[in-house]
């Protein structure tokens, strides 16, 4: 399974966003928000408090399989 890591500058109001299909890329849709804000993965609907510590975040954006099963 193949990670890509994205860099996150900590006081961008919005650092990123990404946003591809699954079914052309495998790459699951995430957007990256301020420091201290949440990261909500859509497909997965998982979510991560941000660590307000942090001067970076390394994000890694798992590329799946489309018949992946998150159960």
């Amino acid at each position: 399974m193949a990670l890509t890591t994205v860099k996150i500058r900590p006081n961008a109001c919005i650092a990123s966003a990404l946003r591809k299909s699954e079914s052309e890329s495998g790459v699951l849709a995430v957007h990256f928000l301020a420091k201290g804000d949440t990261i909500m993965n859509k497909r997965t609907e998982y979510v991560e408090k941000l660590s307000a510590q942090m001067v970076e975040w390394d994000v890694q954006i798992e590329r799946l399989h489309r018949f992946h099963s998150f159960a």
